[in-house]
């Protein structure tokens, strides 16, 4: 394709795999067609500029309210992974054509990750839910609702913290299986009770983070709703714009006291 130098090639695949995020293969698929279709007619070869077009063409514009929320719930995730020092960040959105929003990243390997790191990344995971508490007043239902969701990945990561890798408080030797988390839930009170203990305190954590970095997690959001996807040096310099110090701190007394 025509249309960037090689050097970009990554960062401009980046950004479409983004703009797609949500597409079906044979939505993808049609696409590409139709660019193609339309590059033939113009005797010309077909470019990124071609499939770009036609992604932001076909993507779904959610009503303002929404996207606000939305650039908040996100904002809200990476400004605690930023303030916890989890991973990295490479991609933020607020606007895929399933209407779902993400970020992505890299977390540490498994085998340097101590239960500490854990109960950070349930803080992070939680931390959009937190945002919306705690700057919108109310919470949606976009928290929950599927099996995807961060209120269903919060408690399967808070499940095996107490059943598989032997950090639970009663039992910590007994291993049970991730995939028999429901059905195990549901029948040991105590292990419920531990499971959503774990989950208050990392969104209790979350919400003070968020708090504090107040400021940090709506000039986030507000640059999202500018630029709806940020990747590449777009969040570098989006992150650049963030003062989190102060959250950091805060969160260093927190550890310390712990």
């Amino acid at each position: 394709m025509e249309g960037d130098d090689a050097g970009d090639v990554a960062t401009v695949l980046r950004r479409l795999a983004a703009q797609a995020a949500g597409m079906s293969g044979a939505d993808v698929e049609r696409l590409v067609r139709i660019a193609r279709l339309e590059a033939r007619r113009d005797h010309r070869a077909i470019t990124y500029e071609d499939l770009e077009r036609l992604l932001l063409a076909d993507k779904p514009s959610g009503c303002p309210e929404t996207l606000k929320r939305i650039a908040i719930h996100e904002a809200g995730h990476a400004v605690t992974r930023l303030v916890l020092q989890q991973g990295t960040i490479d991609v933020i959105s607020i606007n895929t054509h399933d209407g779902r929003a993400f970020n992505t990243g890299k977390s540490k390997p498994l085998a340097d990750t101590m239960e500490t790191d854990l109960e950070a990344e349930l803080a992070c995971i939680l931390a959009g839910r937190a945002a919306e508490d705690v700057i919108i007043g109310s919470i949606s239902a976009g928290s929950g609702g599927s099996a995807d969701s961060d209120l269903a990945k919060a408690t399967k990561l808070a499940f095996t913290l107490e059943c598989s890798f032997g950090f639970g408080k009663h039992q910590p030797l007994l291993f049970f299986d991730k995939d028999v988390e429901a059905s195990i839930l549901g029948l040991r009170q105590m292990l419920t009770a531990a499971v959503h203990e774990r989950l208050a305190d990392s969104y209790a954590c979350a919400k003070e983070i968020i708090t504090t970095a107040r400021g940090d997690v709506e000039r986030l959001a507000t640059i999202l709703l500018e630029e709806i996807t940020l990747e590449g040096s777009s969040l570098q310099q989006a992150i650049d714009h963030l003062d989190l110090s102060k959250a950091m701190r805060a969160d260093l007394g927190r550890s310390m006291s712990d």
